[in-house]
Order: C-alpha cells, then sequence, then structure tokens
C-alpha cells in the first residue's frame, strides 16, 4: 500500500441523486452519514433561496463587504455539500466583488451563479419532500401565547432591518410548532427575512400577531 492516506470508507452508496450535486464528495466530507448530509442539505436549500435577490439588493445598496461576504459564504457551504458547480461560479462572483469589476460584469456573474443555484435549490427541496412526506411531525402545536412571543421579539428587529439579530431570532422561531392554517405564512415570513424584503416581511408579521392574539 503506497501513501499515508487514509481513504473515507463510506456506509452506504448515497440512497438519491441530485443533477448538479456530486453526493459522494459531499457525503465523504461528513464521514459518509446520510442523515447529516441530508441535514445539511435542508439548511442549504433553506439559506441560500433567493441568494440572488438578496445580493442584487446588497449590490445596488454599494454595501460591497457583504455582497463578498455573501458570495464567499455560497462558496463555502456549496463545497461543502458537493455542489461544484455552483462552488465555482460563486468563487469567480467572490473574486469579481473583491477586484472591483465592473457592475456589469458583476450582475452577469450573479446571474451565473443564479443559472446553477436555482435549479439545485429546487432538485433538494424535490429529493427531500418526497422523503418528508412520509414522516408525521411529533408534538402539540405551540400555544398561541407562545407564537405571540416570539413574533413579538421578532418585530422591532424586521421593523428596524437587523439581519443578524433576526437570523439569531430565527434559531427559536424555527422551533415553533404552527397550527396547519398558519404553517406557510410562517415559512413565507421567515423566506421574506433571509432575502432582506422587511417591508413585506413587517406586514406578514403583523397578520400573524393579529391572527395569536396580539394588537
Amino acid at each position: 500500500m503506497t501513501g499515508s492516506r487514509i481513504p473515507v470508507l463510506l456506509e452506504n452508496p448515497c440512497s438519491f441523486a441530485i443533477a448538479g450535486l456530486d453526493t459522494e464528495a459531499g457525503l465523504k466530507r461528513v464521514l459518509g452519514r446520510q442523515a447529516v448530509y441530508k441535514e445539511l442539505l435542508k439548511k442549504f436549500a433553506e439559506q441560500q433561496t433567493g441568494f440572488s435577490d438578496q445580493i442584487y439588493q446588497v449590490f445596488e445598496s454599494e454595501d460591497f463587504d457583504l455582497a463578498e461576504r455573501l458570495s464567499h459564504t455560497l462558496k463555502g457551504v456549496s463545497g461543502n455539500i458537493g455542489a461544484l458547480q455552483v462552488q465555482e461560479k460563486a468563487a469567480l462572483l467572490e473574486a469579481a466583488i473583491r477586484g472591483k469589476a465592473e457592475p456589469e460584469k458583476i450582475k452577469g456573474y450573479i446571474e451565473e451563479v443564479n443559472d446553477v443555484l436555482a435549479p439545485l435549490i429546487k432538485c433538494i427541496r424535490t429529493v427531500l419532500s418526497a422523503g418528508d412526506e412520509k414522516k408525521e411531525r411529533i408534538g402539540e402545536e405551540s400555544p398561541n401565547e407562545e407564537l405571540l412571543a416570539r413574533l413579538e421579539a421578532l418585530r422591532p428587529l424586521v421593523e428596524s432591518h437587523k439581519p443578524k439579530k433576526c437570523e439569531e431570532e430565527l434559531i427559536s422561531f424555527r422551533k415553533l410548532i404552527w397550527p396547519v392554517q398558519w404553517s406557510k405564512k410562517a415559512e413565507e415570513l421567515e423566506q421574506l427575512i433571509k432575502r432582506y424584503k422587511f417591508r413585506e416581511a413587517l406586514k406578514l408579521l403583523d397578520e400573524l400577531r393579529m391572527k395569536t392574539g396580539g394588537k
């Protein structure tokens, strides 16, 4: 046997295939643990949805440091899950922003990222949702008082456009079990906040506050 590197042996081949994703590379990063890998994919799809809208808005507002950080983050997390095409495009975008390339060139790189990222996220959600449909969510609905408390804590952060503080508060928000009739709106609220659409998020948040007994 030559060399000293010990190969990572996967427990099982990946049980699913997703276009644009090197599942073997992604599984190796988590030592072949498919449950962990699926959680990474789910988190990736949740957090990178609307990436192009986010970075367009940030770029147009001339917050170039944040635009560079967003592209750097996408590059890193894409590599972690084996999304090598997305990783490559995100790296080009990051370099262009850092190098202060012409705005039209940077916008072109953003479009290239979206061309590979959007269909990948759609495929990830399709594959994972097929498995989730077979599972029942365990636990009783969160009481209205708890739902309202989380909304009240989130409201001033949304109103003042504090993305980092919002993300911290969303950690608790995600643990809530919403009534079926409100769950879609709760999910939509989270997505609006992630995409920095604070005005729309505030309107939806207040709608949920009224439904849960707020004033």
